[in-house]
């Protein structure tokens, strides 16, 4: 049952990955739903595939505009990567990244904040040229912008 299950996660997160690369968000949503709806019957024994279609979801979810869904997957994806990967790996980077850009398209600057100086701060062993490092850095001084203005 569960080498089922994970084939089904499997080929679902493929054919959602592939649909990312054609640009076709729709499609690649469809299969991620299907993708979280297998590794949903695997939360108790392996929550990690749960928490990472949660995480590739909440990305289309920003790209479709709906910043809250986001921020409820990414909320729900937090605790078991800080229980999966150290704080300076690439996926927890990834996830960081999110949860700043999903609060800072809601406009709550002050959290957005926080997680874009805890992106960065995490990020201190890239070198400052790292494409990763000045994208998080552009969206940084941007919310900066975009504060300053708001006020």
């Amino acid at each position: 049952m569960k080498e089922e299950v994970l084939n089904a996660w499997s080929r679902a997160t493929f054919l959602a990955q592939n649909a990312v690369a054609k640009d076709e968000y729709g499609d690649a949503t469809n299969h991620y739903i299907d993708a979280l709806n297998a590794a949903m019957t695997l939360k108790e024994t392996a929550p990690i595939y749960c928490a990472e279609t949660k995480v590739a979801l909440a990305a289309l979810s920003l790209m479709a505009d709906e910043p809250e869904l986001a921020i409820t997957l990414l909320t729900d994806a937090l605790p078991i990567y800080a229980q999966t990967y150290p704080r300076s790996h690439r996926k927890m980077l990834e996830l960081y990244h999110l949860v700043a850009n999903a609060h800072h398209h809601v406009g709550l600057y002050e959290t957005a904040r926080y997680w874009y100086e805890l992106t960065l701060e995490n990020m201190a062993h890239l070198p400052w040229n790292h494409v990763d490092k000045q994208v998080v850095a552009e969206n940084f001084r941007q919310l900066l912008e975009n504060k300053k203005y708001a006020a």
